[in-house]
């Protein structure tokens, strides 16, 4: 790792321009999806500028400049392209590694040595890695191709509206704690990206929100989608669930359908969340 004052030249300065690819794309995600606040996502911005600033050279290795460069040079119909992204995504991967391995501390330009916020830099890294993957899956659905699926649990994407879903649950009573609720939502999240994902030809979930916004019915295409849940006949699909993983799944999308029908006709019950 290398020093606060080795890495932080004039052209990198934080204050004069933003070397975060999309960091604008990564607000409203964040907001969107994910439920956060912006206040919080500038927050995990901030966070990957420290971490970018103090542990690595960015005019030797700046993995946001050619994430960038890679997407403005991206061919629908070109496989090789989509490899060159695939390629800047697990840069980006390894740079989050070795910020988990070796940033544990800060050089000054005094040459004094603090400790390192390191799990809020891997938090704020994880979360821009989730919205990357989300963005180039997106971009391969786009040109008719199949989505990457991935069995890390760190890049697991979360359904739409899951911080309305918590408080869904938590409304209904039933004996629901945080702690069953998050476990809930594990296997939703887990079901979701390693079955669902796969099992749809085009990922559509993400956008649930933009047609319960446009007064599309999604009962439908959801309760369809909830038939499939069937280990004994769809179980080869997802060779990392078990049987259940698949029953336990389908208990907690089966719940979240009935939250997306109570939010669909009761969308201002939520927006003070």
């Amino acid at each position: 790792m290398t020093s606060k004052s080795e890495t932080q030249k004039p052209s990198l300065n934080s204050n004069e321009r933003d070397f975060i690819y999309d960091s604008e794309g990564f607000i409203q995600w964040c907001v969107d999806i994910h439920g956060k606040s912006v206040g919080t996502v500038k927050s995990y911005l901030s966070s990957m500028r420290t971490a970018f600033l103090t542990q690595f050279d960015l005019e030797m290795y700046d993995p946001f400049f050619d994430l960038k460069r890679t997407f403005s040079n991206l061919k629908r119909d070109n496989e090789a392209s989509f490899e060159a992204l695939e390629f800047e995504f697990k840069s980006l991967l390894v740079a989050k590694e070795l910020v988990e391995k070796y940033g544990d501390t800060i050089i000054t330009e005094d040459a004094e040595f603090l400790e390192a916020p390191t799990e809020m830099w891997l938090t704020a890294l994880r979360t821009y890695l989730k919205y990357i993957r989300s963005k180039i899956d997106c971009s391969r659905q786009l040109a008719g191709l199949p989505i990457v699926i991935t069995d890390d649990k760190e890049l697991f994407l979360d359904l739409p509206l899951t911080k309305e879903f918590r408080q869904y649950l938590k409304s209904r009573g039933h004996g629901y704690t945080k702690s069953s609720i998050d476990t809930m939502c594990c296997k939703l999240r887990r079901l979701y990206n390693l079955f669902i994902r796969r099992r749809l030809k085009v990922d559509v979930m993400p956008d649930l929100q933009k047609y319960i916004d446009e007064g599309h019915s999604l009962k439908p295409f959801l309760q369809l989608l909830k038939s499939k849940i069937d280990y004994e006949k769809e179980g080869h699909i997802a060779p990392e669930l078990s049987y259940d993983d698949f029953s336990r799944g389908k208990a907690a999308f089966s719940q979240y359908c009935d939250f997306i029908e109570d939010y669909s006709a009761n969308p201002n019950k939520y927006s003070s969340i």
